[in-house]
């Protein structure tokens, strides 16, 4: 499991003690911090800004993993790398030239990763150019949703084309993720877990990730 990366989201922690938070974190020895950023355009929700992310900047050097559930998230996504942002990754469904935006990421020195919603079939083109590739094990939007199983169908699709094609990017997972599943999931060649209830419910039953 040494290779698996947790990657707890802030979102799922008190937003009035988000430093509170990061330290839960640090303490666990998880080595990202997952952030859910939502416009409630693109999702049914709002969440965080470029200023959580520069104040959380201040407060950790943990690497930033920042999700950007955006409609357009060409129009913010240079405003989270200058935040402090050390990867943004954005939706293949986004209303934006994703290809041209992925290369855009990642010639301002963050790792640049696509998303895809559950029903969503990946565009292996955009693949290719992606450092990660987020599989949402949920219909983004809220936390305390269930794992929907038949993502792992295309997790081994990612896989599967990760390999043949000899590309390195890494494989996360997002939504529903409990230690139970983690484990599954890990077992299975996960590079990149995101949980956020159920890592703040009990930090210590993911250790298995960080061993």
């Amino acid at each position: 499991m040494v290779n698996v990366v947790l990657a707890p989201s802030i979102l799922s922690y008190d937003s009035c003690d988000l430093v509170g938070g990061v330290k839960i974190i640090e303490s666990s020895g998880a080595r990202w911090i997952h952030v859910d950023v939502m416009d409630g355009h693109f999702v049914d929700n709002i969440s965080f800004g470029p200023k959580l992310v520069s104040d959380l900047r201040k407060h950790t050097n943990l690497f930033l993993d920042v999700h950007l559930m955006l409609e357009y998230p060409n129009k913010y996504a240079k405003r989270f790398i200058q935040a402090g942002a050390d990867a943004i990754t954005i939706h293949q469904e986004a209303n934006c030239d994703v290809r041209g935006q992925l290369r855009i990421i990642k010639e301002h020195g963050c790792l640049c990763g696509l998303a895809v919603n559950p029903e969503t079939v990946p565009n292996f083109e955009l693949v290719r150019l992606a450092d990660i590739v987020l599989a949402m094990g949920v219909f983004p939007g809220f936390g305390g949703q269930k794992f929907m199983p038949e993502v792992c169908s295309k997790i081994s699709l990612l896989h599967n084309f990760r390999s043949s094609n000899k590309l390195s990017y890494k494989i996360s997972v997002d939504g529903g993720i409990n230690a139970d599943i983690a484990k599954d999931l890990a077992s299975i060649g996960m590079d990149i877990i995101v949980s956020g209830s159920a890592f703040f419910s009990d930090p210590r039953t993911f250790q298995f990730c960080l061993s």
